[in-house]
């Protein structure tokens, strides 16, 4: 229906008198099936990108209820119900000063519908997988045990989380910091959230035309296109209407970020770096997060759980000052404590 619309350029049979009923009934299919694209969309969880379409559409036809009513949900889904409720008062306003009536009975119970929070009106779940078609589980096995980032966690649920926040969030942070392991132990805990699938991949030694390749395999994708380009289409295609997860592990620069990013609005993406990403937060509005080392107590914590009960109070204390808060150096140090630990006495 876009490229349809697309299609439309200026007034039909423009200055032709004898087409004026023509030329009408071409206007009104064409609002009509601007209407019908719009409800397709909003449906589609594209409520954002639609209310100012909606908005001038309204301001072109301003007795068509049915856009009005468009707007309002798509207002109301975008989190801005005061602005839905305006909506209503305004055309409620505006009808009775032009031909004095109400609105009509379906404008009427949206708002009614609007003032109650009725969950009905929220929109519906993204579609599931069709019959047959894998929903791929990429995610690495956590690593146990798990200590602290509640914090880290915490900001985790909020960005991805939020309908309104972009769909990427870059950890970045010195090496063996803990950035896999905060991300695929999120991933873990959300997967639900995600019923379409997890998508993982290392990139630290690929490119992403190959791991394109394997997500697309991965999302049941039989003939995958040569062409760059016809590929970077379909893998968007793929993932524009579903709720999906990817992790990108060990990105070194955007440009290997930027292509694997999903083209839906349900999707998320994390993505962990040593360096800071900037480019993908200026082109793309990811949110970011610096990972620091564990704090003394979550330190301590997890070097009891690795070797207190086996190796003492020194051991502990002597990881937590040797490892710095580096979770790594940390399980390192631990491995080492152990090997030394169960060789014989020479």
């Amino acid at each position: 229906m876009r490229d349809a619309l697309a299609l439309w350029r200026g007034q039909p049979f423009e200055d032709i008198r004898g087409l004026r009923f023509d030329a009408a009934r071409m206007a009104e299919s064409r609002l009509e099936a601007l209407e019908t694209c719009l409800e397709l969309e909003i449906e589609l969880g594209r409520h954002h990108q639609v209310i100012p379409e909606l908005l001038a559409l309204v301001a072109e036809s301003p007795f068509r209820e049915r856009v009005r009513a468009q707007l309002m949900l798509a207002q109301y889904r975008a989190g801005r119900r005061a602005d839905a409720l305006r909506t209503y008062q305004e055309t409620r306003r505006y009808l009775l000063e032009q031909i004095g009536l109400e609105p009509g009975p379906a404008l009427r119970r949206l708002h009614e519908q609007i003032l109650r929070d009725e969950s009905a009106l929220m929109r519906p779940p993204a579609p599931r997988p069709a019959a047959g078609r894998p929903v791929p589980s990429q995610l690495p096995p956590q690593v146990l045990p798990f200590v602290g980032r509640d914090r880290e966690l915490a900001t985790l649920d909020t960005i991805l989380g939020s309908a309104r926040a972009p769909g990427a969030m870059v950890l970045c942070g010195a090496a063996g910091v803990g950035k896999t392991t905060l991300a695929v132990h999120w991933a873990h805990r959300q997967a639900d959230r995600f019923p379409d699938g997890q998508l993982y991949a290392d990139m630290s030694a690929t490119g992403p035309a190959p791991v394109m390749d394997r997500f697309l395999r991965a999302l049941g994708v039989q003939e995958i296109p040569a062409d760059p380009a016809e590929k970077l289409a379909l893998y968007r295609s793929c993932t524009a209407r579903i709720r999906l997860l990817v992790v990108l592990d060990g990105a070194e620069d955007s440009d290997q970020v930027l292509p694997l990013l999903p083209g839906g609005p349900d999707c998320r993406v994390i993505v962990t770096s040593a360096n800071p990403l900037d480019d993908l937060v200026a082109r793309q509005g990811a949110n970011r997060a610096f990972l620091q080392p564990l704090a003394d107590d979550a330190a301590r914590h997890l070097a009891d759980l690795l070797v207190g009960g086996a190796l003492g109070p020194q051991a502990v204390a002597d990881l937590v000052v040797t490892s710095r808060g580096n979770p790594l150096s940390l399980r390192l140090g631990a491995a080492r404590l152990h090997s030394r630990a169960g060789q014989p006495a020479a």
